[in-house]
């Protein structure tokens, strides 16, 4: 069986005060850029990480914004 884990990131950027209006809107990966090639410079820390039960996964998933259904066709091939 999958197992699945929720980990969750923490992001600190130091940037201009004008650019925290459009911060709202950026893509993860646009602040990526930003930190890597742009106005912003950035770390990152993993701030927690634990095991999902099967019995809280679709909760989880709808937390996130998901109908609860994103790893179901992966868990029917997980045996496999």
């Amino acid at each position: 069986m999958m197992k699945i884990r929720k980990v969750t990131i923490g992001v600190t950027l130091l940037m201009h005060d004008s650019d925290e209006d459009r911060l709202s809107t950026m893509s993860l990966a646009r602040i990526g850029e930003e930190m890597d090639f742009g106005d912003m410079v950035g770390a990152f820390a993993i701030t927690s990480a634990d095991n999902v039960p099967p019995h809280a996964l679709q909760a989880e998933l709808t937390a996130l914004g998901n109908d609860g259904t994103f790893f179901d066709d992966r868990m029917e091939h997980a045996d496999d």
